[in-house]
């Protein structure tokens, strides 16, 4: 447990009603702040006490918009959605406390009002993300003769940027820290750090920001073949009293989603920033504007990539429905079959012998025009180019379904076409794998990658064979 010491703490409205307490890392790493006392609220309808004289009450567990505090050693800190998940003590008869945790925390600077946490910017620094930047401002020269003598030049790398249609600039960024001169005398160490970014000529809302931001490292994380893990995040605001521009670290008070894995090299990913340097502006537009169509593959490919444990009847469901869905958004029935479709259910109707009948028919029949799931699934693949992915192209997209099936509905007479119950994980792992990799065929179309070019860096990376279990 982490404590970052003692400070004094107030709602901006009433900074009069200060309470001492201290802001600490809890077992789980989350930041909380331990009160030597409440918050209280007025009593609600005039309410008053038995004098006469209206006391301010504190509810139990009252959340809190804002807390601003300042430290012993005048560092400032807010604190922004407030819940309070521990409170104890009886107002006017007990000391009392409380324990709250904040959604954000941003450090060195102070807000009057949760309406005015407004920014111009924010730059996340992502796990990988250095990697997937492949962008250098060291320059290195090292003679072969005596003296030994190395001598190196940085400049910091410009950054790449974007203008989106809705005015938002997103991009990679870079910052640089060093040299430390303090061991001049046996080292030299600078450290360059790639960012994504993203800035607005007005002030928005944090949710706003951090959601096309997020849309951005999927991207990223698409490219580099495992989700991102945010690792720093860094905000900009307009000062009220200057309107000049301020800086300051936020941090946002949730254990990250994404599981900690191994770094991976910029040769295994499917494609890195300088894939995307001559068409970033327009990558990055297709990628927001596809979100609606894209969105039920979206939501449970991204999903199940970074879910840090998940059986793999789950993982394969996941992927299934995620094409699944797809294709019925994306797929439209010509409207001569669905004419001639319809006719043939008219027909089907009058045949019926009463209007119970007829009925009961049409409440059966009113998906009879979608087609069924291995079908969906073999029109992705012949739409995407796809067969690649597959060995057994007649099989595979078959048991696939019949799994899929299955596992829905829990179907007794699909069991004779399944795998012996002992071979089923290993099947269904290597099923998911492939169904996993035709929703990245899909994603990478998507944005603008040909098929020959998706299937041969698919094959440079080795993708699909170091994820298949033998």
């Amino acid at each position: 447990m982490t404590t970052f010491g003692l400070a004094q703490w107030w709602e901006p409205h009433a900074p009069a009603g200060r309470i001492a307490g201290t802001l600490f890392h809890d077992d789980t790493g989350s930041v909380r702040l331990s009160l030597d006392g409440h918050f209280p609220v007025p009593l609600q309808n005039g309410e008053c006490a038995a004098d006469g004289i209206p006391r301010p009450v504190s509810p139990p567990m009252s959340d809190i918009p804002m807390l601003v505090g300042v430290t012993s050693e005048g560092k400032y800190i807010t604190l922004i959605d407030c819940r309070v998940v521990k409170a104890s003590g009886i107002p006017g008869f007990t000391k009392t406390s409380q324990e709250i945790k904040p959604e954000l925390v941003a450090y060195d600077v102070h807000c009057g009002c949760p309406e005015e946490f407004r920014l111009t910017s924010l730059w996340v620094r992502y796990s990988n993300l250095d990697e997937w930047a492949s962008t250098s401002g060291f320059k290195a020269a090292i003679t072969e003769t005596q003296p030994y003598r190395v001598s190196m030049e940085y400049v910091k790398p410009e950054p790449i940027r974007a203008v989106l249609s809705n005015g938002l600039r997103v991009g990679v960024g870079f910052s640089a820290t060093g040299p430390d001169y303090a061991r001049l005398y046996r080292e030299m160490r600078m450290e360059q750090a790639a960012w994504l970014t993203i800035d607005s000529t007005e002030e928005r809302p944090y949710d706003e920001l951090i959601r096309v931001l997020t849309l951005f490292a999927d991207l990223v994380a698409l490219g580099i073949g495992q989700p991102l893990r945010p690792l720093e995040l860094q905000a900009g605001a307009l000062d009220l009293d200057s309107g000049k521009s301020v800086h300051f670290d936020l941090y946002h008070n949730a254990k990250p989603i994404a599981p900690v894995l191994p770094d991976i090299d910029a040769p295994w990913m499917l494609f890195t920033l300088t894939d995307l340097q001559t068409s970033f502006t327009e990558t990055l537009e297709t990628w927001c504007i596809q979100q609606e169509r894209i969105q039920p593959l979206y939501g449970l490919y991204f999903g199940t990539l970074r879910s840090q444990s998940m059986y793999v009847e789950h993982r394969f469901l996941n992927m299934f429905q995620a094409l699944e869905a797809f294709d019925r958004r994306d797929h439209v029935m010509p409207p001569e079959k669905l004419e001639k479709h319809n006719l043939r259910l008219d027909r089907i109707f009058q045949a019926a012998g009463n209007t119970h009948d007829r009925k009961w028919l049409k409440r059966h029949l009113r998906y009879s025009h979608e087609p069924a799931a291995v079908d969906r699934l073999r029109r992705l693949i012949a739409k995407y180019d796809a067969a690649w992915v597959f060995d057994d192209l007649r099989r595979e997209p078959e048991l696939a379904a019949n799994l899929r099936n299955f596992y829905t509905h829990y179907d007794r007479k699909l069991e004779p076409s399944l795998p012996p119950e002992h071979e089923r994980p290993r099947i269904m792992h290597n099923l998911a794998t492939r169904l996993q990799l035709l929703c990245e065929v899909i994603l990478l179309t998507e944005i603008g990658f040909t098929g020959d070019q998706i299937k041969q860096r698919m094959n440079e990376t080795h993708r699909l064979e170091r994820r298949l279990a033998k």
